[in-house]
């Protein structure tokens, strides 16, 4: 036993001679919202949970009443701030009384919410985790919390130790995981991952493909363990011989799977209400194992003899993995396996409920990721001009922080999923998420107009100046469509030349600009002239009358496009022309789906002790059934000399329901994919695919994660149906992608890729690959929680073609389907230079910072959140080994941050919590070296002008 080990064992008061230790948590699971509001679940509880506010004024009660006790300790852990926060907003005399505490109070991950972090874009997953704990530091003075504690999604992203490992946490908490059975009874095989963690024990070391390591623990039996075991509803338990028999029992079962002698069951049930006499039951079975004490009596069985030595003590989850981690160290790490992990599937039917809310939470972290990266500028122009511009820039931190506090609430595990009821969502989660994109685009308007005011107008260039800014951190160019000052523009000069402008019929313009133009993080101006185009751009949309077919075509590709989809697409850089599609690609496809808003059909157990939810015992369908659009329409809507675009209208009969459905086709001067849209309604019972089928057929994907890529997807961990579904069903594995997706053939070949704004479900089916864009299936079955989704929506993703195209370990190279998802999703924002000009001066171009690697991405560039001087560089590299990175700040922005003319960096957490025996990173003068170990690092560079 080393010494750290032994340090907490005596703080719990765990006896030298204690062989094995039990750990309960008294917690209570707080959900932001699910089947009643957050200020419903706040004030008023629902149906026997209590009022949130009423749980926390009984632990702190319990804790006060426990100061001071000679044996054990009143322990209580808490993991959603944003309740904590409004109970200290409503009761600030609490603080005080919560900072006396000490550690009798734990916090365990500190996020504004148990955030789900498969769904979830990884910056706002981050950014939900930041925002708690500078709520906590700034209110009760934590500066530093181990673990992080998830224990609700709906399975979990294999590379999230990635994430935890830059946030600085130690440890994770899940329970979620692939299961036997749960695909109706299905044949498992033995790598599901629940029996990979029963044969290797609740407690690991999860490692990321970067190697990114971080103990982990499954909570095997939920984190509604301890409720189970000890009972529900009452303050005060009963003890009894079925209770000391059931701790025993779950004691027992725990310490056959717990590779280190401590086994962990958290008292954490959806607002659980805390034991007042919860030591006194610990007490009493600690009594009947001979531990000493009369307790009260030993009604249960006798203790069996493995569980001779062993101890039950009331704690943290903390406490449990700093001990698991201590004995682990003390066996010289050997006694826990390292090990990748995948997770998921779980539920994936939510990865497209209510499509509406991914959509509003991806485009706000874009939208705000863009405004802080330009409101440095702010801050620039605030250090040379303190007086004019010092309130402005402040102002905009201040209402950043606003924003991103406004968005946390989606990142929650029942909100960015879509699995609250219709009254839940109508009524606290759409308008609240819209309000939150409102208020990050306005943002992001009032930063670029401040920023703008200070460009000067292009030297000697009749004309109107436009200032072109980037977020992202690869080079950016592209469409870019904007209100232009009245004028009769005839073309955009940029490197030389005058490109020409389209015309939109909601009077905005379209401009295209070469992908190289705006650098990095930055922005860059072009002029737009009354002058005629002198560039003849290649791009063409011609009509087939016979067949009524389309076809665009730039240099890159050509489409062929009928009320059929998408006929043909030929991929120009290969042999001359190679066709890329097998069969018709872009297919409306409709499965009937008895699941839920959390499932998809195929994924419902059918088991006798479920038969209130599926009563007849019969399969659950889920399967493909054939509509044929009716009364057809397809037109060229756009015709302009940058982006041609083709329309294809109709509606579905199902069920007597007539379905409208719009898909929009739309080809770009040089873009190497074709741009998709489709618009519709899922009917009752159905989830709504979007099929395509490749030349050859597909047998892999690859795709992106939160913060990372898999290889190698689908995983299917069942073999065969375990009922007679086969007529009724079909077994696949959608995945929860993140930006690009890309099909490969059984030889590893990539196929193309497809890049999408927020549609998550991708799964292979017949050698084709699916995405799943709307689902409106208002079962009860099996879940909690039931909802419909009758509303009407768009998806919209783009097919690119294979040629050029790399794999996701080049990261933000050309042809890397990072650069070139990141470029699809964040267009660059175009401001017209106002008539006045303030002082004092940008230049016509500039990139913040730039990377001297083209593999390695700027993800995030920001001012401090705890220190507002220093600037926050997150940078991501997807090679999975270490790799050099050189990171440069522009010249002038660099002042900010230069002492003697060389700049001070440290890399920190991306809680931006510090290390203090962190070394400086080598600098020289505007520049800085990062040796980039993981994938995610994050620099803070030290300001000087504050």
């Amino acid at each position: 036993m080393n010494q750290q080990e032994q340090t907490i064992r005596q703080k719990l008061g765990i006896p030298d001679t204690a062989t094995k230790v039990l750990i309960f948590e008294a917690a209570a699971h707080l959900d932001w919202d699910w089947v009643n509001t957050f200020l419903g679940y706040y004030n008023n509880g629902y149906g026997s949970y209590q009022p949130v506010k009423d749980t926390f004024a009984t632990a702190i009660e319990f804790m006060q009443n426990n100061q001071g006790s000679t044996t054990a300790t009143y322990y209580y852990s808490i993991c959603e701030m944003a309740y904590l926060r409004q109970y200290l907003l409503d009761f600030p005399d609490q603080i005080g009384v919560l900072k006396g505490l000490g550690d009798q109070l734990s916090i365990s991950g500190g996020g504004i919410t148990s955030a789900e972090n498969l769904l979830t874009h990884g910056e706002a997953f981050i950014r939900n985790y930041l925002t708690g704990q500078k709520w906590l530091f700034d209110t009760l003075g934590y500066t530093s919390i181990g673990q992080l504690w998830i224990p609700d999604d709906f399975g979990s992203d294999g590379q999230l130790p990635i994430v935890v490992r830059a946030m600085g946490y130690q440890g994770v908490s899940f329970w979620r995981a692939p299961i036997a059975g749960k695909f109706n009874g299905a044949t498992p095989t033995s790598q599901t991952p629940s029996q990979i963690l029963t044969d290797n024990g609740l407690d690991f070391i999860w490692r990321a493909d970067d190697n990114s390591q971080v103990n982990a623990h499954w909570l095997s039996i939920g984190y509604c363990g301890g409720n189970n075991i000890l009972g529900y509803g009452d303050t005060s338990l009963y003890w009894s011989a079925t209770l000391q028999n059931s701790i025993t029992n779950n004691f027992l079962d725990n310490a056959n799977l717990s590779p280190t002698p401590y086994s962990f069951i958290p008292i954490d049930c959806d607002f659980n209400t805390p034991y007042s006499n919860l030591l006194q039951i610990v007490e009493n079975w600690n009594a009947c194992n001979g531990w000493g004490g009369t307790g009260d009596g030993c009604p249960g069985n006798p203790i069996p003899s493995e569980l001779e030595g062993a101890y039950v003590v009331a704690a943290t989850f903390e406490d449990f993995m700093e001990l698991v981690a201590a004995y682990n160290e003390g066996s010289g790490g050997t006694t826990l396996n390292r090990l990748p992990f995948l997770p998921n599937p779980y539920y994936s039917g939510c990865y497209t409920t209510h499509p509406d809310l991914k959509q509003m939470h991806y485009a706000a972290t874009r939208t705000l990721l863009q405004a802080e990266s330009m409101e440095i500028l702010l801050e620039y122009l605030a250090a040379q001009d303190p007086n004019t511009w010092g309130t402005i820039a402040a102002n905009a931190r201040a209402t950043l922080a606003s924003n991103w506090n406004d968005l946390m609430p989606s990142t929650h595990h029942d909100y960015i999923t879509g699995t609250s009821p219709d009254n839940i969502y109508s009524e606290e989660q759409q308008p609240d998420l819209q309000t939150a994109l409102n208020n990050a685009e306005s943002t992001l308007s009032s930063i670029l107009n401040s920023i703008t005011s200070t460009i000067p107008p292009l030297d000697n260039q009749a004309g109107q100046s436009v200032v072109l800014f980037n977020g992202i951190g690869v080079p950016q160019g592209g469409p870019v469509e904007f209100t232009p000052p009245t004028g009769s523009w005839g073309s955009a000069l940029y490197n030389g030349q005058n490109w020409p402008v389209q015309n939109l019929n909601d009077g905005n313009i379209l401009l295209f600009i070469d992908k190289e133009f705006v650098p990095t993080s930055g922005f860059k101006t072009i002029m737009l002239s009354t002058q005629p185009p002198n560039v003849e751009p290649t791009l063409s949309a011609t009509h087939n009358p016979e067949d009524n077919t389309y076809t665009l075509a730039n240099s890159l590709l050509q489409a062929v496009i009928g009320v059929d989809g998408l006929i043909s697409l030929t991929d120009l850089s290969l042999n001359g022309g190679t066709e890329v599609l097998g069969g018709n690609g872009n297919l409306v496809t409709f499965y009937q789906d008895g699941g839920n808003i959390y499932r998809f059909g195929n994924e419902i157990p059918i088991t006798e002790t479920i038969t209130q939810y599926n009563p007849n015992g019969t399969c659950v369908p889920f399967q493909k059934e054939p509509y044929v659009l009716q009364q057809p329409s397809i037109e060229l809507t756009e015709d302009g000399p940058l982006r041609k675009t083709v329309e294809v209208s109709g509606y579905y009969e199902i069920n007597n329901q007539q379905v409208n459905f719009t898909l929009t086709y739309s080809l770009i001067v040089d873009e190497e994919y074709l741009r998709m849209s489709t618009t519709g309604t899922a009917p009752r019972g159905y989830s709504v695919m979007m099929a395509f089928t490749f030349a050859e057929q597909t047998a892999q994907l690859t795709h992106g994660t939160a913060y990372h890529y898999e290889t190698g997807s689908p995983r299917q961990y069942w073999t065969t149906p375990g009922h007679d579904c086969s007529s009724t069903q079909e077994l696949m594995t959608f995945e929860a992608t993140h930006g690009f997706v890309i099909p490969l053939d059984e030889n590893g070949n990539r196929q193309g890729a497809i890049y999408h704004e927020s549609t998550p479900a991708w799964a292979i089916a017949e050698g084709a690959i699916l995405g799943c864009i709307l689902r409106n299936v208002p079962n009860p079955n099996y879940n909690a929680a039931w909802g419909s989704d009758n509303a009407t929506h768009s998806a919209n993703y783009a097919l690119r073609i294979p040629g050029t195209l790399q794999g996701p370990e080049v990261g933000g190279e050309l042809g890397g389907p990072l650069r070139e998802s990141l470029q699809f999703n964040n267009p660059p924002t175009a401001v017209p230079l106002p008539a006045e000009q303030n002082s004092p001066s940008l230049p016509n171009s500039m990139s913040i910072i730039s990377t001297s690697e083209p593999k390695a991405v700027v993800t995030a560039l920001k001012m401090g959140t705890f220190n507002e001087s220093n600037l926050i560089v997150r940078t991501y590299q997807p090679t999975n080994q270490p790799l050099d990175v050189e990171l440069t700040l522009d010249s002038s922005i660099a002042t900010m941050f230069q002492s003697g003319g060389v700049v001070t960096a440290e890399e920190t957490s991306a809680l931006e919590i510090f290390d203090l025996n962190a070394p400086n990173l080598p600098t020289h003068g505007n520049t800085i070296s990062v040796a980039a170990t993981y994938a995610l690092t994050t620099i803070s560079v030290i300001g000087n002008w504050q």
